[in-house]
């Protein structure tokens, strides 16, 4: 399971704390998504708001072996919406 970082500056290690606690929850109860949002524009893809600058993004049938991406909003804005 890794995270991948979609951004050329390097994200803070409390926002990558935060991410991993989030996964590990997320794995933990899969049926019920507390903060997960579905993506409209991508049948599949769950994302997380981070923070107000992050977001974190899988796709659904990834979600216990991962690729997990960090993103920033306004890369998450170019790519998914």
């Amino acid at each position: 399971m890794t995270i991948q970082v979609k951004e050329h500056d390097a994200i803070p290690t409390h926002i990558q704390k935060k991410a991993w606690k989030e996964i590990y929850r997320l794995i933990a109860n899969e049926t019920r998504l507390r903060k997960w949002k579905a993506l409209r524009c991508q049948r599949g893809m769950y994302r997380l708001r981070l923070n107000r600058n992050y977001r974190l993004v899988v796709a659904k049938e990834s979600i216990r072996t991962g690729a997990y991406e960090i993103m920033k909003h306004s890369t998450f804005d170019k790519r998914f919406r």
